[in-house]
């Protein structure tokens, strides 16, 4: 069915986000102009 295939597909976009949100957290403490 590719239900896993989703499930991982799923699963690997909110690890994505959970590391862009982090990378954006981090970004902002660093006194650097982008």
């Amino acid at each position: 069915m590719g239900i896993r295939k989703l499930a991982d597909q799923i699963s690997g976009a909110l690890a994505l986000r959970h590391f862009l949100c982090n990378f954006d957290f981090v970004m902002e403490d660093l006194p650097v102009e982008r």
